[in-house]
């Protein structure tokens, strides 16, 4: 039999049982070491290899993969599997009453814990997993694993062999062979089909989510997983009301930002407010804070105009617009078709400002704009990464000079700023699971993270109302 092509697109996927058979017929090791071999693959470790992975060590730190032995452990009931049930047996209180048999005043505790063996992390052994009824090496499995256990291959025989090198696994490689990314394209249909393989990979938490429509269709799957989605890139009310208590937000949000600009238009007595937005769940999230921060004024919008997602056909918006003569144009979309509307509504003879939220991507509109840019202003949600008075700014621009290939700009920074917050969470949160990180962020309050302050608490998920207004200049830069 030929060797199966390693291509994962070579794979048939309506026959997966053949192709499983395939590869097992190919790759399998029976009877590699004899007949009557109980170590497998573990063979390959002799004292050479311990000694090779032992040399490796170049730090000493920890990193735990284990995970909390309770109630709120990973078990969800597939094959009759439950989370452990912990009982105590004697207490503090049985001490105090000194009833417990012990002598001279002495007392003490103690429990017991009722659990599968795959409540947690587990050492996995030859007689875990069958192939159509047969077990390693051939044998079959009745004869190797009864109600008694494991007779044959148990985990027992592995005490004096398994010291070796770990395997760290690219999910994001497994998933996608080329490029270790799983890519929606902005599009929420193929958002959700990747957060279903990422929640059936069970990853640990889902971070940095980019968009208000991919997002949105997201965010009740993690929530129905009670998996962690933190700090998405966006400011859309509908992923912050209702309060989720495994969401968390670093950034202020759209209603914010919008705030900040309706004020500076309207102080500049500039009141003729028209906005431009894409047609989809981001577009109308913005709109709804134009819309609420004018009515604050009792104003409204002097026209409305939109874009579809992911198009640059904005002739008919430049025409409504345009036609009501507004004093500035608020623009809620994606930096392509916002740099098609600026240019196109002031070749078309508009001469009024225009204002963007900070999702537009301010470098990419910048980059996109080039000297058209001029006067473009876009609000931001995290400090300016070119403006070197806080702390936190110098600090990103150092680690992204180390890293090489980082571009420092508001995008990256946000990022930054939000690894740092969920590594602090982290550490907070002692052992690492997703409900101790929950714990964890939840305890930072008011802590400033190079001059950018965070606040969680266990009823409030929203790290930040930070917002200030940036400016693009002629030659490409950003000023603040």
């Amino acid at each position: 039999m030929s060797t199966p092509d390693e291509d994962p697109a070579s794979i048939d996927r309506a026959d997966p049982e053949a192709e499983i058979a395939k590869r097992a017929t190919a790759y399998r090791n029976w009877g590699r070491w004899g007949q009557d071999d109980r170590l497998g693959t573990l063979n390959f470790i002799d004292d050479q290899m311990r000694a090779d992975a032992a040399a490796l060590a170049t730090t000493g730190r920890l990193i735990s993969l284990s995970q909390s032995f309770d109630m709120a452990g990973p078990q969800k009931g597939w094959r009759r599997r439950t989370n452990p049930v912990h009982t105590m047996l004697d207490t503090g209180t049985d001490a105090e009453r000194g009833n417990q048999g012990f002598p001279h005043g002495i007392g003490g505790a103690d429990d017991v814990i009722a659990m599968p063996l795959q409540c947690s992390t587990q050492w996995d052994g030859l007689g875990h997993i069958f192939d159509h009824g047969v077990a390693w090496n051939g044998r079959r499995a009745g004869d190797v694993v009864t109600s008694d256990g494991d007779l044959v291959t148990g985990i027992e025989h592995a005490a004096s062999v398994i010291v070796s090198r770990g395997v760290l696994l690219d999910l994001g490689r497994h998933l996608s062979p080329d490029t270790g990314q799983l890519d929606d394209g902005y599009e929420p249909d193929r958002c959700v089909a990747n957060t279903k393989k990422l929640i059936d990979d069970d990853v640990f938490a889902l971070f940095g989510y980019i968009g208000t429509p991919t997002s949105v269709a997201a965010l009740p799957l993690a929530t129905k997983a009670r998996m962690p989605f933190f700090a998405p890139f966006t400011g859309a009310m509908a992923l912050r009301d209702p309060f989720s208590k495994t969401t968390f937000h670093l950034r202020a949000s759209y209603n914010d930002e919008t705030a900040l600009i309706v004020k500076q238009l309207t102080n500049l007595g500039l009141k003729k407010i028209a906005v431009f937005y894409q047609n989809d769940a981001y577009g109308k999230a913005g709109l709804d804070g134009v819309t609420l921060a004018l009515a604050a004024q009792n104003l409204k919008p002097v026209a409305l105009a939109t874009v579809e997602r992911n198009s640059v056909d904005v002739a008919a918006a430049v025409a409504t617009i345009n036609a009501a003569a507004p004093d500035a144009v608020v623009q809620i979309s994606a930096y392509k078709s916002c740099a098609a509307y600026i240019r196109a509504a002031r070749k078309a003879g508009f001469g009024g400002t225009f204002y963007n939220v900070s999702f537009v991507g301010t470098q990419a509109l910048a980059d996109e704009l080039g000297k058209d840019g001029a006067g473009v202003v876009v609000s931001q949600v995290v400090p300016s990464p070119y403006n070197a008075a806080r702390p936190i700014a110098r600090e990103f621009v150092d680690a992204a000079k180390k890293a090489g290939n980082v571009q420092p700009n508001f995008s990256s920074m946000e990022g930054y700023l939000a690894a740092k917050v969920f590594a602090e969470g982290l550490r907070r949160g002692g052992k690492p699971n997703r409900e101790s990180l929950i714990v964890g962020l939840e305890s930072i309050n008011d802590q400033s993270f190079g001059g950018f302050a965070v606040t969680f608490s266990p009823t409030n998920h929203v790290a930040s109302k930070f917002v200030e207004l940036s400016m693009l200049t002629g030659d490409g830069r950003v000023r603040t």
